[in-house]
């Protein structure tokens, strides 16, 4: 699902390529891949926790930029009409590389 929300938001998941539905990608990949923009997902009241983590990726595009988007997985993974506010969320964070 990431992946063609990330499609029409006119933007590439970075491990689209990998042979597996749900990778587990190590750091050197991450390193190597280094997105411009990351969507994390966690829970609203876990934002500012999930960002903190993300910070000890400051090799990272996207982590100097301050390019990182928590969206609740509810909506992110579940097939429904939730999900079209996750395409706004990260439609925005791309547009925001974008432009």
């Amino acid at each position: 699902i990431i992946a063609d929300v990330l499609r029409t938001c006119g933007a590439t998941n970075v491990f689209a390529g990998l042979p597996v539905l749900a990778p587990r990608v190590s750091r050197e990949q991450l390193l190597v891949a280094n997105p411009r923009v990351i969507i994390a997902g966690g829970a609203p009241a876990d934002r500012d926790r999930v960002v903190r983590e993300w910070r000890s990726f400051n090799q990272l595009e996207a982590v100097r930029t301050g390019r990182i988007e928590v969206i609740d997985p509810r909506f992110l993974h579940q097939q429904g009409p939730r999900i079209i506010e996750s395409v706004r969320v990260v439609c925005g964070a791309v547009a925001a590389v974008t432009s």
